[in-house]
């Protein structure tokens, strides 16, 4: 058996972390000419929200993000009010 340096441990091959990103089961989208391959489930569900109607419009009088042009997202229609409108929200 073979001693590591001081100070350094032998690293454990082919052992993967139980908080890994890796996942054995990729989900694909069967959205009519989509196809997209995503490994993991959250991500995932977040996408296949792309393909339904934007849920939240810009309420900035003026602003054109309403309608098909809205967001898919709440975070994405926060970051565009504080950049776009700099709204302290």
């Amino acid at each position: 058996m073979s001693i590591a340096p001081a100070g350094r441990r032998p690293i454990a091959r082919g052992v993967t972390s139980r908080h890994s990103n890796v996942n054995t089961n990729p989900h694909t989208c069967d959205y009519p000419g989509c196809g997209e391959i995503i490994t993991r489930r959250g991500d995932f569900i977040r996408h296949r929200q792309k393909h339904s109607a934007p849920r939240y419009p810009c309420t900035v009088h003026g602003c054109s993000r309403r309608g098909p042009r809205a967001f898919y997202r709440a975070d994405k229609l926060r970051d565009h009010q504080r950049k776009k409108h700099r709204m302290a929200i």
